[in-house]
């Protein structure tokens, strides 16, 4: 695999960091709106993107099986009607835009209660700027998810498909981690709830 080394930024991450949810919510739109407005001029082909950005449609399958490898522990049949919203919401329209691919607490630095840098670029590539959104359902509640919406001004379309990136990526992480990484567990239940309680 590749690998690099790159200097140290100070800072404590989301897991661990408590910062003021209207400021994060500013703070982070402010990131992504910018990640997402780069000219896509310059791209040289499709980077390789670790299957974030892509059509939901390609996850299908694989969303599927592990809503139901997760059935003893969530609401499947709700899960399986929100994942179906998901897909027939109206596709990306044109080549997409650049995208980190793994927006996370875990990823996030903060220095006094400010986000101060975005790390772990390993997935970065152009495709469904949706993708990049799913965080809204980790980290916010329903007011800052609404207020989130509103300053990167995305559509419904948009905002459903970053609806169905969190309950996929969700729904693949805790059957997997169900025994072996109690965080990564419980925050999949975490991104599985605020999902649900949008419907």
């Amino acid at each position: 695999m590749r690998w690099s080394i790159c200097s140290w930024i100070d800072g404590d991450d989301g897991i661990v960091a408590d910062p003021a949810p209207v400021q994060l919510v500013n703070d982070l739109a402010h990131f992504i709106s910018a990640l997402h407005s780069i000219d896509l001029s310059d791209v040289p082909g499709p980077p390789s993107i670790g299957g974030r950005g892509v059509a939901l449609q390609t996850r299908d399958e694989i969303t599927r099986t592990s809503i139901a490898a997760a059935a003893h522990l969530i609401d499947a049949a709700s899960l399986s009607d929100a994942w179906d919203d998901a897909l027939s919401a109206e596709p990306m329209a044109g080549e997409g835009s650049w995208i980190h691919g793994d927006i996370a607490s875990g990823n996030l630095l903060f220095t006094a209660g400010r986000l101060t840098a975005v790390i772990d670029f390993a997935m970065c590539g152009v495709g469904d700027p949706a993708c990049d959104l799913l965080v809204a359902w980790e980290l916010f509640g329903p007011s800052e998810r609404d207020q989130f919406r509103q300053l990167l001004d995305v559509d419904e379309a948009v905002w459903r498909r970053a609806r169905g990136w969190a309950l996929s990526t969700a729904a693949l992480s805790l059957p997997y981690y169900e025994h072996t990484n109690q965080f990564m567990a419980d925050q999949s239940r975490h991104k599985i709830a605020n999902v649900l309680s949008d419907f």
